[in-house]
């Protein structure tokens, strides 16, 4: 069976990312297995404790090599996606072993999808395909899929928040 490993960019609990990869899980059913990466106690991208590989980095690394392909679910911050995706595949795309080519993600299938405004994430999911193809990985189509949130549904959580 198939492993897809989700990417959630979005760091919100109920967050629009969130139901998005929900719903793509439901539609897959029982027919992959799919995980999210917890990828929360990554440190911060710096070569001064590249070496030894730090445990929540090896971790992390070793949940992409096992899966099949990988999809990342993120908002758009800025015409971007998030600071703490980039230090994720900062990390992934060093070397597994010092001294060696290899990484945990060359090669790896990997899709983006995210849902906001009225441009349904195009500018972040331009970045973000545009940094997966040049740390080696394998974008399944040229920059993803992307969802905009129609006004009435930002509106309506609009009011909830303000009713609390």
């Amino acid at each position: 069976m198939k492993k897809v490993l989700f990417v959630q960019g979005s760091l919100r609990k109920q967050s629009f990312n969130r139901q998005v990869q929900a719903a793509i899980v439901e539609e897959f059913g029982d027919s992959v297995e799919v995980s999210e990466l917890d990828y929360s106690e990554l440190p911060l991208i710096n070569q001064d404790v590249e070496w030894p590989t730090p445990a929540a980095v090896a971790k992390v690394r070793e949940r992409v090599m096992a899966a099949d392909a990988i999809w990342v679910v993120t908002p758009q911050y800025n015409a971007s996606f998030p600071g703490h995706v980039k230090n994720l595949f900062d990390w992934l795309s060093r070397p597994v072993e010092q001294g060696k080519p290899a990484t945990a993600i060359k090669g790896k299938k990997v899709t983006v999808t995210g849902i906001g405004g009225k441009t349904a994430t195009a500018q972040m999911r331009a970045a973000l395909s545009s940094l997966l193809r040049f740390i080696g990985m394998d974008t399944m189509d040229e920059e993803g899929t992307g969802y905009a949130v129609n006004g009435s549904a930002w509106m309506s959580n609009v009011v909830e928040l303000s009713d609390e």
